[in-house]
């Protein structure tokens, strides 16, 4: 296996890496070595695991769904249990239009998780179906004032309690700033519906990793 630490990719292709650290040797005759062997390779899938699935986020924010699939796809086969890579594949599947594969993922998932977990599906895999963007009325123009509208009208919604309105305002903002063109807008509105999401709403995990991981690309893009 190739080496690899946590700090970041370094233009490594997370989907190189496969197999064990000193693959299909043991050391029976050396129990304190054979231990720490089997912690590193532990720790070193956990690694492999999250690089695939941060790989997969950046992906999807990047427009590229198709290349989403492939990495949580892989990231699944090592820990099928693993609720945000489970969210980013019906995320990537939806955005590819494949909406019958993506409920079938989700099926699934089910499943599995009752049956081998004794759990119920985790919250996240099932936003993940739903959390589509909603759509604008096409009369509405899209400019910094109406975002800005929407913003304001949203986070006045979120203070008096009305949480679902609110979101709904936060994410009808961000689907116009994606059609002004405006990326400083559009990372500020994803910011702000994260945000948003985190303290209103509990919101975690893959949608709101996929949120800022958009805003993030939008930022480079202003600098």
């Amino acid at each position: 296996m190739q080496a690899v630490h946590s700090g970041g990719l370094g233009g490594l292709d997370p989907r190189t890496l496969d197999g064990q650290l000193l693959e299909g040797l043991s050391f029976a005759d050396c129990p304190v070595f054979d231990s720490w062997l089997a912690d590193q390779r532990y720790r070193l899938d956990n690694v492999v695991q999250s690089l695939l699935y941060e790989a997969s986020l950046a992906a999807l924010a990047a427009g590229n769904p198709g290349e989403a699939v492939e990495l949580t796809t892989l990231a699944l086969h090592r820990d099928p249990f693993h609720a945000d890579c489970n969210a980013v594949l019906v995320k990537a599947l939806v955005a590819l239009g494949e909406h019958r594969r993506a409920r079938e993922h989700v099926t699934k998932c089910g499943n599995l998780y009752r049956q081998e977990l004794g759990l119920p599906l985790p919250a996240e895999i099932r936003q993940a179906l739903s959390a589509a963007a909603p759509e604008a009325d096409p009369g509405i123009r899209a400019t910094a004032a109406t975002v800005r509208s929407y913003l304001d009208a949203g986070g006045a919604s979120l203070w008096a309690g009305a949480v679902d309105r609110g979101l709904d305002q936060l994410r009808l903002a961000v689907v116009l700033a994606q059609r002004t063109g405006d990326d400083h807008l559009l990372a500020e509105s994803l910011v702000t519906l994260s945000g948003a999401l985190i303290h209103q709403a509990g919101g975690r995990g893959a949608e709101v990793a996929d949120f800022l991981h958009r805003c993030l690309l939008y930022t480079s893009r202003c600098v």
